[in-house]
């Protein structure tokens, strides 16, 4: 075929208007906003949507497993686990107490499969009744040099970096993001930005029992009741329509547990992606799946292959997991 003349002012400007298009789909090198995620069919479907998301989109991710290590405790745990640990001189007969045994030696096992370990860890640690400001400053205090117990790294420096750069693509193009979590909401609000940069009212939740209470200077504050007394957790799609009010158009999950936001997620109208995180990195992180206690990926993964899903696998798809040290 052949091509009118061109000028070379107007060949210029063909030459930079086609460079300008191609860069703003999948941008590469210097101007890649996801800099840690190899090239491949996950990196591209998450940078087109960036590219095409409507105007007022949510995203949302799930917690532990998603955007911070979750092998082999959670980070709630840890920090109760850790609070606990600095109390533990002052309880009596604290050695009697199985489970708190468990919790100081690190037998995470028996924590995890000890009905309501989270509510009398967090009792035990004295973390009940105590303001929730005043709790939101233990948490961040805590973070500041807690480190994750096999990684050999601050807990701060477990985040995932891909992660955090598509978080950071997303808002970048307008697209709000929420983290969507089971873990307790007043926890991962004191924590979501200093890890995550992302403030506290975009954290959804296991609501936090608390009460309205006068601080001794008569100064109305809020106090977190016992874990304890907490109703049974309302499922995510409920969490996200009473804070949200509307679908997302995006969901990021890590397992089995995240299946609800899933599929209530894909199920509206395109264009919308979910995607799920394959843990599968066993020299960087951990390698994991339908066979474990903490994060299990089971009937999520075949749902994904099903129906079509991002399933991001963190061996390939991620060339760096975790951020520079901070």
């Amino acid at each position: 075929m052949t091509f009118p003349a061109l000028h070379r002012p107007a060949l210029a400007l063909l030459g930079a208007l086609l460079t300008t298009a191609c860069a703003s789909v999948r941008p590469t090198g210097a101007g890649d906003p996801l800099p840690s995620w190899r090239e491949g069919p996950a990196k591209h479907a998450l940078l087109d949507f960036a590219a095409s998301a409507p105007a007022g989109a949510v995203a949302v991710f799930d917690h532990d497993g998603a955007l911070i290590a979750e092998q082999p405790i959670y980070l709630q745990y840890a920090f109760v686990i850790d609070t606990l640990a600095r109390r533990a001189p002052s309880i009596p007969d604290w050695q009697s107490d199985p489970l708190l045994v468990a919790a100081l030696a690190g037998d995470y096992d028996t924590v995890l499969s000890t009905r309501g370990a989270l509510a009398r860890l967090s009792s035990a640690a004295g973390l009940d009744g105590i303001g929730a400001e005043d709790y939101t400053r233990a948490v961040q205090a805590w973070l500041v040099d807690a480190r994750h117990p096999t990684l050999g790294r601050p807990w701060r420096e477990c985040v995932y970096r891909p992660m955090l750069e598509l978080i950071q693509a997303l808002e970048a193009a307008g697209v709000e993001c929420f983290i969507v979590t089971g873990a307790g909401s007043d926890f991962v609000r004191a924590a979501a930005l200093t890890l995550y940069g992302l403030p506290p009212h975009r954290v959804i939740g296991d609501p936090d029992q608390v009460r309205e209470a006068r601080s001794a200077e008569g100064a109305p504050v809020i106090v977190r009741s016992p874990m304890a007394d907490a109703p049974p957790f309302p499922g995510k799609p409920t969490l996200i329509h009473r804070h949200i009010g509307a679908r997302p158009a995006l969901a990021f999950g890590a397992g089995d547990g995240d299946l609800p936001m899933l599929e209530f997620t894909g199920a509206g109208a395109p264009p919308r992606v979910v995607a799920l995180l394959h843990h599968t990195d066993a020299a960087r992180e951990f390698a994991y799946d339908r066979a474990s206690r903490i994060g299990r990926l089971d009937a999520a993964l075949d749902l994904a292959a099903e129906r079509g899903w991002i399933v991001v696998d963190m061996s390939r798809d991620w060339s760096e997991v975790w951020p520079e040290a901070r």
